[in-house]
């Protein structure tokens, strides 16, 4: 008769954690993969922002170079390939109707150089709409 498969606690815990854990695959040779954090710039410092998850920018747009390619929920976990070089990014917020004060988010990009083999993770911060005051 078959014995019953027993685990001990700590060893499923360990292998629940194990499965858990993420990392996207690497980049064919010669190209990169660049993953588009979409963040809400908080406070801090231009060398040191704070830049928090926020649910809202989930649809917001991510454009590389001109081309939309998907919404920040699409980037946020493996990303995409990428030619190695300079590229442009761009996050769009959908709009239902104008911003008002304190609504997340104006748009906003950033430029990235991409190197061969390179997995890079590029946060974008978005800034909620200030008054004209």
């Amino acid at each position: 008769m078959p014995r019953p498969l027993f685990m001990p606690l700590p060893a499923l815990i360990l292998l629940t954690l194990a499965t858990c854990g993420h990392s996207p695959p690497a980049p064919p040779p010669g190209m990169a993969r660049l993953i588009v954090r979409c963040c809400e710039l908080v406070v801090g410092t231009g060398a040191e922002p704070d830049c928090r998850p926020n649910k809202t920018l989930d649809h917001a747009a991510v454009w590389i170079d001109g081309d939309e390619r998907g919404t920040c929920a699409n980037w946020r976990r493996d990303g995409a390939i990428l030619a190695t070089g300079r590229h442009v990014i761009q996050v769009k917020v959908p709009l239902d109707g104008p911003l008002d004060e304190g609504d997340c988010c104006v748009d906003a990009g950033s430029y990235v150089m991409l190197r061969a083999g390179e997995i890079l993770t590029q946060p974008v911060g978005l800034k909620r709409l200030k008054s004209a005051d």
